[in-house]
């Protein structure tokens, strides 16, 4: 009697055992595939990231061929230089004269420049001081060099400079020009695209809606006036201002209302608020009911890839969703399959005689098998060998371990001329991924032998790489014959 309760208590034992190395497998692959449906969802959100950072390159750069057509072929001619070149010595009288000249001749472009978003054309002398701003024509003489630090740059270097920036009357990507005279520099012409337009270019090529938000101690440190005050500090971030749009139809397709977004960034604010002290490019998501949103931060930089802001996009996805959809349904299945495992195993348990015989059939074609196994690692060096392949080669694992190949098969081409081991045909072939089989030019060496051999070779990678290879090889069957005998 008390046999048998010490037996049943073993077998509750190895049950509770089998239990718990089950509850530990089901938790070590559910972390593994959560970490990979994490890592999934990151990558999807870089790719999103990226899609929207091409759109806006690829709109940025747009308008700089633009900007550098209007400056090469009307600005920069004659007729405009001629007229601007002696603005900066000239008296007020004079510089009134040259401002009505200049904006006379240039009015019309001015006009078709509006066209194309090119909203700002703009003179600057070299001290920094606005010319004329065509614009805002009745508004000069004001040293804007002070907050505005390309318009310094453009003027002390003589170089082109642009990119985004916080201006005092409006905030765009400019693009400024230096200007010249028989090789005299007479001052800058800048040209520019506002803030609205490049987000109304965006919406037309991306999905969602768009919002910006502004550094907001750039912002205050270049107004002229109290303008500044009229935008709330976001949400998102106090150090930053939400831009208020001119134009209330800036997205054609306002797919979300505001109302939703300020729910969304009530939602994501502890996540996205330290990320925007750091100054870099990222994507959260945001889960509202049925619905998920992704929501991407896209930096806007000025010439000195400092960054002002951020452009927001706001898109309803579904591909987030169905990743941990997919997560839900593969753990609803690999918990079912742990089970129908377990239960395999405890029925396993009570055919323990049937089992051993399976096992012993098994050891029995195991003892049988003649094919000689090689393992190598990525250098040619023998890492283990099995005991066949000891009985073909006549030689045991420790004594093999850590040699070439070439120390235990041979190769010769067709003049049977032995070839150097980083020829051998059979790894070429394994280094582009396919695997080898040959039935002649490979032989076994040894003390004062050689016999030939029918092999197979596959690569064996590790993290994508190659980390080594199988080799399985037996004799050919007339020498097998007589290996026997």
């Amino acid at each position: 009697m008390s046999i048998n309760f010490f037996n049943q208590m073993k077998v509750i034992k190895k049950y509770w055992l089998y239990t718990l190395v089950f509850i530990v497998f089901f938790v070590v692959t559910f972390a593994f595939i959560y970490d990979r449906t994490q890592r999934n969802e990151k990558k999807y959100k870089i790719r999103q990231i990226k899609e929207l950072q091409i759109a806006c390159s690829a709109i940025i750069h747009c308008n700089s061929k633009v900007a550098a057509t209007i400056y090469n072929e009307i600005i920069k001619q004659p007729g405009v230089i001629n007229i601007f070149k002696n603005a900066y010595m000239a008296d007020n009288n004079t510089q009134s004269a040259i401002r009505d000249s200049l904006y006379k001749v240039l009015s019309s472009v001015y006009t078709r420049c509006k066209q194309t978003n090119f909203v700002e054309l703009h003179f600057i002398l070299p001290d920094n001081t606005s010319f004329l701003r065509f614009h805002c024509p009745e508004k000069y003489g004001d040293n804007i060099g002070i907050k505005r630090s390309s318009i310094k740059i453009a003027n002390a270097e003589k170089q082109p400079v642009q990119g985004f920036e916080i201006g005092c009357i409006y905030h765009g990507y400019r693009y400024v020009y230096p200007l010249s005279y028989e090789n005299k520099h007479i001052g800058v012409v800048e040209i520019g695209v506002p803030l609205d337009d490049i987000i109304r270019q965006i919406s037309k090529i991306m999905p969602g809606t768009f919002d910006v938000i502004l550094k907001k101690e750039i912002v205050f440190n270049n107004i002229l006036d109290n303008s500044a005050l009229n935008n709330d500090t976001s949400v998102l971030n106090n150090n930053y201002l939400d831009y208020t749009f001119e134009s209330e139809a800036i997205v054609p397709d306002n797919r979300i209302s505001s109302a939703k977004i300020k729910s969304i960034n009530n939602d994501i604010r502890p996540i996205v608020y330290h990320k925007l002290n750091e100054d870099l490019s990222f994507a959260v998501q945001s889960g509202t009911g049925s619905r998920t949103f992704i929501i991407m931060f896209s930096p806007l930089q000025n010439y000195n890839n400092e960054i002002l802001g951020y452009i927001i996009s706001y898109s309803n996805d579904i591909t987030i969703r169905q990743y941990y959809a997919y997560f839900y349904i593969e753990m609803s299945i690999l918990a079912l399959l742990y089970f129908i495992i377990l239960y395999f195993i405890y029925y396993l348990t009570y055919s323990r005689k049937k089992f051993k015989n399976t096992m012993e059939q098994l050891q029995i074609i195991t003892d049988n098998i003649y094919e000689g196994i090689i393992f190598l690692n990525s250098e040619f060096k023998i890492i283990s060998i099995n005991q066949s392949a000891e009985k073909i080669l006549e030689v045991y694992n420790h004594e093999v371990k850590d040699l070439k190949i070439d120390h235990l098969l041979d190769f010769t081409d067709s003049d049977n001329q032995s070839i150097d081991l980083e020829q051998w045909p059979l790894f070429k072939s394994l280094d582009y991924g396919f695997d080898f089989s040959c039935n002649e030019d490979f032989y076994v060496i040894g003390q004062n032998k050689r016999l030939p051999v029918e092999l197979i070779a596959r690569t064996c990678y590790h993290d994508a790489l190659i980390s080594g290879y199988l080799i399985i090889f037996h004799l050919r069957n007339e020498d097998r014959d007589s290996q026997l005998e």
